[in-house]
């Protein structure tokens, strides 16, 4: 589901990068594009061994945890948009998990708080979208589970 895949899809994606990434010195992306304190977090949260890298075990804790945290995602968004109840979500559901969405990127990247994105914000906010995007494309178009496309706003 893309509201799902939008929110999950580039956590999910990085954790199964998590392995080969590196940082350089002066704290830019790594080369294959991972941000270094994202690194640090999965590797803090996912390297057992704590050799600095995440072996097939850490990656599959990590992956399972991440699945984990899909499927939250994803009964969280039906709790809160499925007003008919019956586990999906229809047209009007859909829209109006659509509409959150856009409010709550309005409030992220609306950094002068004055209601409205202007040219530099709108740009910040199309970065963050296209990097989402570009992600999700890596993984075939889709998130990293088996999100159902019955509940995917569009």
């Amino acid at each position: 589901m893309k509201i799902l895949s939008l929110c999950t899809a580039a956590l999910c994606a990085l954790v199964l990068l998590a392995g080969t990434a590196q940082a350089d010195p002066e704290g830019r992306r790594g080369r294959r594009g991972m941000p270094p304190k994202l690194r640090q977090k999965l590797l803090e949260q996912f390297d057992a061994n704590g050799d600095g890298r995440l072996d097939e075990t850490e990656r599959a804790a990590a992956k399972a945890a991440m699945q984990a945290k899909r499927e939250e995602r994803k009964q969280q968004i039906l709790e809160r948009f499925d007003a008919d109840g019956d586990g999906q979500l229809n047209d009007e559901e859909k829209a109006a998990a659509k509409e959150a969405f856009k409010a709550k990127m309005k409030e992220r990247f609306d950094k002068n708080g004055d209601g409205e994105l202007d040219e530099q914000e709108r740009r910040a906010l199309k970065r963050h979208l296209k990097h989402r995007k570009r992600m999700r494309h890596r993984r075939g178009g889709r998130g990293c589970g088996d999100d159902s496309a019955q509940t995917t706003p569009n």
